[in-house]
């Protein structure tokens, strides 16, 4: 969460939360920041995007990250 540039903790509009009771923090991940979330109509987590401003789903996030570690295996 250090040095996440944005205004994460604010201006959350229904139905989005912050995951995890409130409890989540942004993560940076290949040089853009994410954020878990739960939309209450739903019932389902998503991983919002600050650079991109889009919702992804927590299989595209997944997909993010090993995409990342595969370039961190292989140099």
């Amino acid at each position: 969460m250090d040095n996440c540039p944005y205004s994460w903790q604010n201006d959350w509009l229904h139905p989005w939360s912050i995951g995890c009771g409130g409890n989540e923090v942004p993560s940076s991940v290949s040089g853009k920041w994410y954020l878990y979330v739960w939309n209450t109509e739903e019932k389902k987590n998503y991983y919002y995007c600050f650079n991109d401003d889009l919702f992804i789903t927590e299989e595209e996030f997944e997909a993010i990250l090993n995409v990342r570690n595969l370039k961190l295996i292989n140099g």
